[in-house]
């Protein structure tokens, strides 16, 4: 099935967002992309629009982007998501794997573009719970940091993200490494800079997240809107062009949390990010060669975070967890 065909049938499933059909969509031979499995956490932050454009305001005005708001117009918003999924390719050859498991980390800010912008009429909680159906709130992708080289050239050719190679320690709650434990959930990842096969990494950040006492709620969040740009970097004498894209989930595996400033539910430490080696998307989806600069991704990417990101800062978490396909139970005697 084509991509053209694709995106009719997409644009059929969206019609319950009218903004869909503005979204404009990059078209090349890539199709549409399917997870087997998922566990994912959006951690929420807010943060001073002043802050934030400090930042980022010469991406935004760039890609033509203002920065979102809910209650209060001088407040945006900053999420880190930390994603485990396995993808199903159905193929197999000496480059693409049949299946691949991939671990990454999406810094995001939402946005909305300056030529739909109207004041959202809705509240953040609204946003989270998807109770605003008919919006161009999205999140635009700032860096996605992840541990497969194919996922990485791909994100890059396909769909327009900065992304680029790291490695990862993590540990969440799960059925195998805490026995019938499926609530709270708590999360601990750190993140590498990827210095060559062999090699000792270097810490960029590491996240800490403890829903423990927190109360879940149903959301609607579904479908997520993402913004990112072809080229995924400014190139000279290239014009950048933004770009949208829906990702679709099974609302009945999402919960939705809001946090305050006394749940102390977010820790967040640092490393200094350096050593990374130039990244080299691999074929067939880059040519190999290496990308000017590149090795200081890590570094540009934490620089963020640490300007932006605050324990206090965090007001919400959604979390996404695919149920387990099987379980297996323990030998029996006859």
């Amino acid at each position: 099935m084509g991509i053209t065909k694709c995106l009719a049938i997409g644009a059929a499933l969206l019609s319950v967002n009218s903004f869909a059909a503005s979204v404009p969509t990059h078209k090349t031979e890539a199709e549409d992309f399917f997870y087997a499995q998922q566990t994912s956490l959006w951690v929420f932050f807010k943060a001073p629009k002043q802050v934030i454009r400090q930042q980022l305001g010469e991406t935004l005005d760039r890609l033509g982007f203002e920065l979102a708001s809910f209650e209060n117009e001088n407040l945006g918003y900053i999420i880190i998501k930390p994603m485990v999924f396995m993808a199903e390719f159905g193929f197999q050859d000496a480059v693409i794997p049949g299946t691949s498991a991939s671990t990454e980390v999406e810094l995001t800010v939402l946005v909305q573009p300056k030529k739909n912008a109207n004041k959202q009429i809705g509240t953040f909680d609204d946003f989270l719970s998807g109770r605003m159906k008919n919006s161009s709130i999205g999140q635009l992708r700032l860096d996605v940091l992840c541990d497969h080289e194919i996922a990485v050239a791909a994100g890059r050719k396909n769909f327009g993200e900065h992304k680029f190679l790291g490695s990862f320690t993590y540990n969440y709650t799960s059925p195998n490494n805490q026995v019938g434990a499926t609530s709270p959930f708590n999360l601990e990842m750190t993140a590498y800079t990827w210095q060559g096969a062999g090699q000792a990494d270097k810490k960029m950040f590491q996240i800490r997240a403890q829903l423990k006492g927190l109360k879940p709620t149903g959301t609607q969040f579904s479908p997520e809107l993402l913004y990112s740009s072809f080229p995924p970097e400014p190139e000279a004498g290239v014009a950048q062009k933004a770009v949208g894209e829906f990702r679709h989930y099974n609302n009945s595996n999402f919960k939705a949390y809001s946090t305050s400033l006394d749940d102390h539910a977010v820790e967040i430490s640092f490393g200094d990010a350096k050593g990374a080696v130039p990244l080299k998307p691999v074929p067939p989806f880059g040519d190999g060669k290496a990308i000017n600069g590149s090795e200081k991704w890590p570094q540009d990417m934490v620089g963020r975070m640490r300007a932006l990101l605050t324990p206090e800062g965090a007001v919400g978490f959604l979390l996404f967890r695919s149920p387990s396909a099987e379980y297996e139970t323990r030998p029996f005697e006859l």
